[in-house]
């Protein structure tokens, strides 16, 4: 950070959000943004940053995994001089000054007869790199998100909850003691009782009538349906013509209970054995 910022977006995390943050963010004029709960994705592009960083310092950590510190200034040295293929087609570095990072290497390759002696020189050709690779960078980017939300879009749908309706929350907290694979992760239900922008919702339990800290986003709601509302697949009119199975029948049938006599059929066999010699 090469300055105090004026505003920060930050988890809900307990350590985002403690007693520590809050009175240094005050001291210094800062105003914090916090993220819905159980969905970062409005810090998407720090998330993917972390998710890169983490990725490499697994690559480099031992077993004893306390030596990550060690390694983690050259990941980021790769990180700033490596150019962003899916986003700018720029290194972050490239964006900040205009120009390619130095590595080691480039101090023996580089000819010193290219190097300029004029510092006008030099830095008009450093605003004039940031000026036309800024104005690319940002095209890209724009490029690249319209391509990523053409592809969100073919997945999803605008949620559709009312004030009042009762729906899921997806909970990825597992309370201490609890397995992670049995334990369940749709909790509730709850009670939406405000709309807020972005797609996110104020909730109250309930069971308790407690509402819930901070906004939700509708990705990590789902409808809740009451068990004896919900609809079944039998027809209306074979519903009310339905009997009770446990109720006996006025008139039973008598073809069906009646004891059978050996010598009637006997003789109808006999009959029928007749018959059919007579026939022939």
């Amino acid at each position: 950070m090469l300055r105090c910022t004026s505003y920060i977006n930050i988890r809900c995390g307990k350590t985002f959000v403690s007693n520590i943050v809050k009175v240094l963010s005050e001291l210094v004029n800062i105003t914090r943004h916090l993220t819905s709960s159980y969905h970062p994705q409005t810090n998407g592009s720090i998330e993917r940053m972390n998710s890169v960083i983490l990725q490499a310092i697994r690559a480099y950590t031992k077993d004893m995994q306390d030596d990550w510190i060690d390694y983690l200034p050259g990941i980021m040295m790769a990180y700033r001089a490596t150019p962003a293929t899916q986003s700018t087609d720029y290194s972050p570095f490239f964006l900040l000054y205009g120009r390619e990072m130095s590595l080691p290497i480039d101090t023996s390759l580089v000819p010193k007869d290219h190097l300029t002696q004029d510092n006008k020189i030099f830095l008009a050709r450093i605003l004039q790199n940031l000026e036309t690779t800024r104005t690319i960078a940002a095209k890209n980017i724009e490029l690249a998100q319209q391509k990523y939300k053409q592809n969100y879009d073919k997945r999803t749908k605008d949620p559709e909850f009312r004030p009042g309706q009762r729906v899921w929350l997806y909970c990825t907290k597992v309370p201490v003691g609890k397995a992670p694979k049995l334990h369940r992760r749709w909790v509730g239900p709850y009670y939406s009782t405000r709309f807020s922008p972005h797609h996110t919702y104020n909730l109250r339990n309930c069971a308790t009538n407690k509402e819930v800290k901070s906004l939700v986003n509708a990705q990590s709601l789902k409808p809740y349906h009451d068990p004896e509302e919900r609809p079944t697949n039998i027809p209306n009119d074979m519903e009310n013509n339905m009997d009770d199975p446990y109720e006996l029948d006025d008139q039973p049938d008598l073809s069906i209970h009646q004891p059978i006599n050996p010598t009637t059929t006997i003789s109808k066999f006999k009959t029928i054995k007749q018959v059919g010699t007579m026939n022939r």
